[in-house]
């Protein structure tokens, strides 16, 4: 083989090993390519979900503020017939002792009006 052999061989080696890393990288950036854009297509669809996911949340958080005034307002009723009870109670305790003096007052007048009685029939 003469040197122009050699480098002709060279070329030819050259040409193809040149030809086949451009199409492996012809390959590989197309997969990469296709890699990247389902990569993005994933991402899309996970910032959709999380702005569903934060809608829902600003939802639920809206209902537990409401929530948190009707239960202020309850607290604030609650503690309104607590006193309106407490009261209540006390008014009842004060009938019952005046019932029961009322009921003490009319047994002594009937035994008064008994004795009254028998010493009349005497």
């Amino acid at each position: 083989m003469t040197q122009e052999d050699l480098e002709q061989i060279r070329a030819i080696v050259n040409s193809v090993v040149s030809s086949a890393i451009s199409a492996n990288n012809e390959v590989l950036f197309a997969a990469m390519r296709a890699s990247e854009e389902h990569a993005d297509r994933k991402f899309d669809e996970v910032y959709k979900r999380l702005d569903h996911i934060e809608q829902r949340l600003d939802l639920i958080e809206r209902r537990v503020d409401r929530l948190d005034t009707r239960f202020s307002v309850f607290e604030f009723q609650m503690a309104g017939i607590g006193k309106a009870l407490t009261s209540a109670e006390k008014f009842d305790s004060e009938l019952s002792n005046t019932q029961v003096a009322q009921q003490r007052a009319i047994d002594e007048l009937v035994r008064r009006v008994a004795r009254l009685e028998q010493r009349l029939n005497q």
